[in-house]
């Protein structure tokens, strides 16, 4: 296979595997999406609030996306959303108490998922994924920075 079907395959792949993943990631809770538990996750982890960009950012999503997934997830009462002290016009987004009690008492399935996902897999073949990952993640970066400048 020439290298420009490889890159082909690899693209391909990688898209059916993110849709596969997402599929498989929302029906692991009932109240809450794949991204929506990435996102309590993450605010749960760092136990301090992001504002919507910084969010945003992570997620690698848009505001408005970001936004419709918080507003959903402060009508479940998951998290709130408080002006800024700092800046009154940003808005800053922490985990309410069912927010927490959610993604612990869900973290032991969570880590079961990804420990069945990866099964397979050796310690040297997860961190050679890991380190393609990143330079994948890089280069999109890099093609971010080109569209940013044309702009």
């Amino acid at each position: 296979m020439s290298q420009e079907l490889h890159q082909e395959f690899i693209y391909n792949a990688i898209s059916l595997i993110a849709q596969k993943l997402q599929n498989q990631g929302d029906q692991l809770f009932d109240e809450v999406s794949a991204k929506q538990f990435r996102l309590l996750r993450e605010l749960y982890q760092l136990d301090y609030p992001l504002s919507l960009v910084e969010l945003a950012n992570w997620l690698g999503t848009s505001r408005q996306n970001t936004k419709s997934l918080i507003n959903n997830l402060e009508h479940k009462g998951y998290v709130k959303v408080e002006p800024s002290e700092l800046d009154k016009r940003s808005l800053q987004i922490c985990l309410s108490a069912k927010g927490k009690r959610f993604v612990s008492q869900s973290e032991d399935m969570y880590t079961n998922y990804i420990s069945i996902l990866f099964k397979g897999f050796s310690s040297k073949e997860l961190a050679q994924s890991a380190r393609f990952m990143q330079e994948l993640s890089d280069s999109i970066d890099s093609l971010n920075d080109l569209s940013d400048n044309r702009s």
